[in-house]
């Protein structure tokens, strides 16, 4: 509903020009928001720590303890360390090759040649599907509308914030 529907018709209707008129400190709240969700879901990883809590990303599963401390892996963390700075160098000093990239070959590498135990995707998540998803037309059922326009008009106008926060990014580089 949000990202095909919504987004066409506040297109063509010419209303998705309203997102324009969204408070700054909003959209760069909604950002940060975002930010800070997606860092402190990565503590865990970047520490080399394994939670034995079901909610691994609240704060009262990040309480300091021995039992935390017993599980500590000092290589992973020196990995992640090195990969921050591998991407803080190049986003400083080698601006035309993405540190990302670099962090990704080269921690890769590193893993690779002293064949450390890192989770990977197949690890973690049982792989990634070698072949496209069987093609499926999704069931419409009416008695969800109601209770999902809502959260639908909310994702599509977030969605619309981020790509109008993209464009005036954008813009902005090319002057």
């Amino acid at each position: 509903m949000a990202g095909a529907l919504l987004l066409v018709i506040l297109g063509v209707t010419g209303l998705g020009t309203a997102v324009k008129f969204i408070p700054r400190p909003v959209v760069v709240g909604f950002t940060n928001g975002i930010a800070v969700i997606i860092a402190s879901t990565q503590i865990k990883d970047f520490f080399g720590l394994k939670s034995t809590k079901s909610r691994a990303n609240s704060w009262r599963a990040w309480e300091f303890s021995p039992a935390i401390a017993a599980r500590f892996l000092p290589w992973k963390q020196l990995l992640g360390v090195f990969a921050l700075l591998l991407i803080l160098i190049f986003s400083r000093y080698v601006k035309k090759v993405p540190g990302y990239i670099v962090a990704l070959f080269v921690g890769t590498a590193v893993v690779a040649f002293f064949k450390l135990p890192v989770e990977t995707i197949g690890t973690r998540f049982g792989g990634i599907p070698s072949g496209f998803p069987k093609l499926q037309i999704p069931q419409f059922r009416f008695d969800l509308v109601g209770p999902l326009i809502l959260p639908a008009v909310t994702v599509a106008m977030l969605g619309a914030i981020e790509s109008l926060m993209s464009a005036v990014v954008s813009e902005s580089h090319e002057r």
